[in-house]
């Protein structure tokens, strides 16, 4: 059998190919699709008596509606893909250092697996899309089930970022607290089990929402579909408060550890007795980090959004434009977090940016014995 880091290898190496396969098939769906707009504009009027402020299956706002189809590239299309870019290229690279390198040692690498996925999949399935609809402003993909799937997707993956989240909270919080009970509460099989139910439990958040096809909304100044939670209040409210408070309490508990004196106590016992896992607590602090980082990014769009829902007040697009892509961006900023706290993580892209010596490794040599461990061995710290 394959050993773990060969397996993970394998998996990376695939997701970077299917990366290749999606960007080739999205261009030649932009052709098509750029097509279709163009055509179907000199067959049919452009409709300009829709009173809907914003655009629900398929039907977008009057305002919006140009008397030409000609693209404008503007400066949020520059922001989407920059984003997009971003987003892609860090959790390219954090897969890669995940499965090559041992700079997530005291890491749980389920959980880091599952959030780095996450926000690759982000990356790859939802904001290229938005950069095709802030180009034409406008809702252009002819089936109305596509922006449902979309609303659904995001959600998904959102979801199974917050609980990936909190899973590295929860291991880092047993290993600091029980460390004789670790490796027993928090094998790789259990983890790999909690990780599965998590993913489960984010995939059937969204599932009737998903069916009824009437929940999905487009909106015009994110250019990204969203659930519509207005149609169904009471089943929203019921849902988030099932699937998302238990994350959210557990996140409170586990990070408020960090400011006891407990938690310093701990630091000068793992440095005098577990010098192999001293780093365990600076990696915890490293994930509070991340997790303040995706509150902190999200937490203006959030105010923005109740607001104007409750009070139904006018808010400038551009405004909830910047702020809603401000929140997208934590999918790319776990990459900086390990990259200013993490020295091993540093140690580890050094490593890889040797690029002779990092394919002579993984290649490996004909007549050695597979290799059943990770290739780059980084120093321990005391």
């Amino acid at each position: 059998m394959l050993h773990i880091n060969q397996r993970m290898r394998l998996v990376t190496l695939c997701l970077l190919t299917c990366i290749n396969i999606v960007s080739s098939a999205s261009e030649t769906t932009t052709t098509t699709t750029t097509t279709t707009i163009y055509s179907t504009s000199t067959v049919a009027p452009l409709q300009k008596s829709v009173p809907e402020a914003n655009l629900t299956m398929g039907v977008a706002s009057p305002e919006f509606y140009q008397d030409d189809d000609d693209p404008d590239f503007t400066v949020e299309t520059f922001v989407t893909i920059l984003v997009t870019l971003l987003i892609i290229l860090t959790n390219c690279t954090i897969l890669v250092v995940a499965a090559w390198t041992e700079a997530f040692t005291n890491f749980n690498t389920t959980f880091i697996y599952s959030l780095t996925l996450a926000d690759l999949l982000i990356g790859i399935f939802i904001t290229p899309y938005s950069i095709f609809l802030s180009v034409y402003r406008k809702w252009v993909f002819t089936s109305d089930m596509f922006c449902s799937v979309e609303a659904y997707a995001y959600t998904v993956l959102i979801m199974a970022k917050m609980y990936s989240l909190t899973w590295l909270n929860v291991d880092h919080y047993v290993a600091v607290r029980k460390p004789e009970r670790y490796e027993m509460m928090m094998s790789s099989t259990r983890s790999l089990c909690w990780i599965s139910f998590s993913w489960m439990v984010a995939i059937s958040y969204c599932c009737p929402l998903l069916f009824s096809f009437e929940s999905a909304t487009f909106s015009e100044s994110t250019f990204v579909c969203m659930v519509d939670s207005t149609q169904k209040i009471a089943y929203t409210l019921t849902a988030w408060a099932l699937a998302s408070l238990p994350s959210v309490m557990a996140l409170a508990v586990t990070n408020a550890y960090l400011f006891t004196k407990s938690f310093k106590r701990r630091i000068q016992f793992y440095e005098k007795v577990f010098v192999d896992l001293s780093s365990r607590p600076r990696n915890y602090q490293i994930t509070f980090v991340m997790c303040a980082l995706f509150a902190v990014v999200w937490t203006p769009f959030l105010i923005v959004f109740l607001v104007k829902e409750i009070t139904e007040a006018e808010v400038s697009h551009k405004l909830q434009f910047y702020f809603f892509w401000l929140g997208v961006s934590s999918s790319f900023g776990q990459f900086f977090v390990l990259l200013l706290m993490s020295g091993n993580f540093r140690l580890a892209l050094w490593e890889l940016c040797q690029f002779p010596g990092f394919c002579t490794v993984f290649y490996g040599d004909s007549h050695t014995e597979p290799i059943d461990v990770n290739v780059i061995t980084l120093p321990k710290k005391r």
